[in-house]
């Protein structure tokens, strides 16, 4: 069944959102936003988030926090099939495909933005069409530009951030790549198309920013804009100058933001440059293609969720935080002395029984309207024995026992780096039957979270389930804010995952 959306909202929802980035500010002092380093968040984000995310609950910078944060403000977004108003016309949207869209959109979003070069270079650059290669590109891009050092995060649903941030400017300068079907965008456009966004900006022109050029270079859409960013933070008014393009019907858009014109080309140049110098990626082998297969997907958790990407650093810090928390435990020193003998890379606890796996595949952190988190790893082995062999060796290594000894220590240190001030405290652990074979294990930490000078507490629940299905095991890690169990979620996402594993692996798998 299509959802409807309404062909008007591209001019109307000007009349809802406040543009305090894209051009940004409203000219009171109020209209930026700002992180915690005072840089004003960049134009595309502050201008949704600004409107519909006002609800939320945010850290000292101002951003949307991980993980306890972002649970609750990244599902603010208007429901995508909210009712048009009445003097709208509706019509049928394909949410996967721009093949069935009305003549009247091509015609819209073509008058928006009309046949034209487009700037730098971008309609020869091959974009990315998932986080895996914005993440590739993005990781190519040189190390300095227009000033700033690189940075690279993902910090709300659908958004990764290359920023080059330099200490004589609030703005978030750099790039974006937005994910639309997962952003808020989505809620604000009749369909989640870079071309639909582009035109989106073309018809939405206000008083804050003014567009300077549009338009499509065969499927490559782009518009170029000029604004202010004013606010806490700022010492006085910015100017910021922001290209979007994107190819048409595709659900990721581009966005890059710079402090001048010749900055904004810069980054241009640089992300041309960065694409034609991409390695060619290596096609991954059958078994790599099944784990990745057997991950959970949003479309198997439902609508009110979204997604954020991994980042390879998330990897690096939780190994550093890991090791580190083992080194003093005596429980541990068996699983110390085996990481350095196997040299295992510890990025996540399911690390331990992956030594002598083939396959790997890791899903994205998936976060609910109700303050749920929920992540998804399979590993894959060459047969069955060997995956029963690893956990009988994890087993013996006291895996559980080190576990629960170092969460105080890993827990503190995880969550004292993103909030900065915060205590944690594991106030129990333990480890749960699961009805689903002897190669079943799940453990389950409840923490409380102190805020610094009063700020009150909060609880965690924190719930570990790793099920082995043939030669494939999976791991669902789970964390609900808010520090109620409430059970039926996390058996709904270990049954999901499990059902997903046994279709790839199970019997002949």
């Amino acid at each position: 069944m299509r959802a409807k959306r309404a062909l008007g909202g591209l001019s109307a929802a000007v009349l809802v959102l406040t543009f305090a980035g894209c051009g940004t500010g409203s000219g009171d002092g109020t209209g930026g936003t700002t992180d915690g380093d005072d840089r004003t968040s960049d134009p595309i984000d502050s201008t949704i988030a600004d409107d519909e995310a006002a609800a939320s609950t945010t850290d000292g910078d101002d951003r949307t926090s991980d993980p306890i944060d972002s649970t609750i403000a990244d599902s603010t977004a208007a429901p995508p099939d909210a009712a048009p108003p009445e003097d709208e016309v509706e019509v049928e949207v394909s949410p996967t495909s721009c093949s069935d869209a009305p003549d009247e959109w091509s015609e819209a979003i073509d008058g928006a933005a009309p046949a034209a070069p487009a700037p730098g270079g971008l309609a020869g650059a091959t974009l990315p069409t998932d986080s895996d290669g914005v993440i590739a590109l993005f990781d190519a891009l040189p190390d300095e530009l227009i000033g700033g050092a690189k940075t690279v995060s993902a910090w709300m649903p659908g958004v990764l951030e290359a920023d080059y941030l330099s200490a004589d400017r609030a703005s978030r300068d750099g790039f974006q790549a937005m994910d639309l079907p997962n952003n808020m965008m989505n809620s604000v456009l009749p369909e989640p198309r870079a071309d639909m966004m582009v035109a989106f900006f073309v018809l939405s022109d206000d008083d804050d920013y003014t567009v300077e050029a549009a338009g499509h270079d065969g499927d490559l859409y782009w518009v170029t804009f000029v604004g202010t960013n004013s606010g806490v933070g700022i010492d006085g008014v910015e100017e910021v100058y922001t290209i979007t393009w994107g190819t048409a019907c595709s659900p990721w858009a581009f966005v890059a933001v710079a402090p001048t014109e010749a900055g904004r080309d810069e980054l241009v140049a640089a992300f041309v440059a960065a694409v034609a110098n991409l390695p060619e990626q290596q096609p991954k082998s059958t078994d790599e293609l099944a784990a990745g297969a057997a991950l959970l997907t949003l479309d198997d958790l439902g609508a009110e969720w979204r997604s954020r990407p991994h980042l390879p650093q998330d990897g690096e810090a939780f190994s550093e935080l890991a090791t580190a928390a083992m080194a003093d435990e005596p429980a541990c020193a068996a699983t110390v002395e085996w990481i350095s003998r196997e040299d295992v890379t510890l990025n996540g606890l399911l690390d331990l029984l992956a030594a002598t796996s083939v396959a790997r595949a890791e899903s994205p952190t998936f976060m609910s309207a109700t303050g749920v988190e929920v992540e998804h790893t399979v590993i894959v082995f060459e047969n069955a024995e060997q995956l029963s062999e690893a956990f009988r060796s994890s087993r013996e290594l006291g895996w559980s026992t080190c576990t629960f000894a170092m969460y105080d220590d890993l827990a503190q240190a995880q969550y004292g780096a993103a909030f900065p001030g915060v205590t944690a405290s594991v106030d129990s652990a333990t480890e749960r039957p699961l009805d689903l074979g002897d190669d079943a294990v799940a453990l389950r930490f409840e923490l409380t979270l102190t805020a610094p000078d009063g700020g009150g507490d909060m609880g965690v629940v924190q719930d570990v389930s790793i099920v082995a299905i043939g030669r494939a095991a999976g791991a669902v890690v789970q964390q609900s804010f808010g520090g109620e169990i409430d059970e039926d979620p996390i058996d709904a996402a270990i049954t999901l995952a499990t059902e997903s594993l046994f279709e790839q692996f199970g019997e002949s798998g």
